[in-house]
């Protein structure tokens, strides 16, 4: 934490918003699955010198900078809790591949948030050797080919592997929702993977699905009927969540989303409100703010919502998302 976060938002060590004070944060690093298929397409803007890094490469990046902030040896209790979640692109793989790595990584998860403390700073700096509670969940990625529910039966077949596979041990998952970002593949085509009706088909056979939408479906100067259905679909099934990362910039943000989480029946907003999130997505929010302290600020500053709404999408709701399994309504 710099100086300036440290004199203005740390009382005694600790992080206050409102009334509340936090002795940790957990961070999730959601980890991309680039991948190399239709990289040299001639109609993409990243076609010359590709910018990916395979997702291997991106594990031992990873892991050895958790080992080396979360020694397991120092007796120090750290401020960040680091639990990432793999980046998975099933458009990459064969079917048996994908079933080897979700065993790998997955095969022993219960979902318990004591067991992935175990695991930090243990990596050994050899991926053979890691096994299950060293990723806390799934990252997905549309813009970059991933579709959630793909018309072709193989690929069909994958998909539906992961999410059988998810269901059945509450592992949650995230979807990039926004019609920026990292693309690879025709703006049309990015719009139809990545849009809440995509997913749609996708939670109408698996309902017990863990599932956030990673900034809330936001597209820029256009209307927000993605966030809209994203509401809608957390009214429909338990297991919906949203963030607003990379959209808290400023109090007009705070405003506009309160307003519009006070629309509709009366009976839902509680429900709405117990799925919404506190995203950053850090680093890549830097560009539209002065450092991380100054979006942190805001979101404790905002008038907007209350202390306990606050602490509801900052530290509630996110722990329901991350560790507590499916409870049926």
């Amino acid at each position: 934490l710099d100086q300036e976060m440290d004199r203005k938002l740390l009382d005694g060590g600790k992080l206050k918003i409102g009334c509340y004070q936090y002795d940790r944060i957990v961070l999730t690093p959601l980890m991309m699955d680039f991948g190399y298929k239709n990289m040299t397409n001639p109609q993409l803007y990243y076609n010359s010198i590709p910018v990916q890094k395979p997702i291997v490469e991106q594990v031992l990046d990873l892991f050895n900078g958790i080992k080396s902030y979360y020694h397991p040896e120092e007796k120090e209790i750290r401020f960040f809790e680091i639990y990432p979640f793999l980046g998975i692109n099933t458009a990459n793989y064969e079917l048996i591949k994908i079933e080897k790595m979700l065993d790998k990584y997955f095969g022993s998860y219960r979902g318990k948030p004591a067991d992935l403390m175990e695991n930090l700073g243990k990596f050994s700096g050899d991926i053979d050797n890691m096994g299950s509670n060293f990723f806390a969940g799934i990252k997905v990625y549309p813009p970059l080919g991933f579709d959630p529910w793909p018309e072709d039966r193989e690929e069909r077949k994958k998909v539906e592997l992961v999410y059988e596979f998810c269901s059945a041990k509450h592992i949650p998952m995230t979807t990039h929702c926004s019609n920026g970002g990292y693309r690879i593949i025709d703006s049309q085509k990015a719009d139809l993977y990545t849009s809440p009706e995509r997913w749609a088909l996708v939670l109408k056979k698996y309902p017990r699905l863990k599932l956030n939408f990673g900034h809330l479906g936001n597209q820029g100067k256009k209307k927000e009927h993605w966030t809209q259905e994203i509401l809608n679909l957390m009214v429909q099934y338990e297991n919906v969540y949203g963030d607003f990362s990379c959209r808290g910039f400023s109090e007009k943000f705070y405003q506009s989303f309160q307003e519009f989480l006070d629309q509709g029946e009366r009976r839902f907003r509680e429900k709405i409100r117990q799925r919404i999130l506190f995203g950053s997505d850090f680093t890549i929010n830097l560009l539209w703010t002065d450092s991380y302290h100054s979006y942190l600020k805001i979101f404790r500053d905002t008038p907007s919502f209350s202390d306990q709404e606050k602490n509801a999408f900052a530290s509630v709701n996110p722990e329901h998302f991350l560790f507590s399994v499916y409870q049926k309504a």
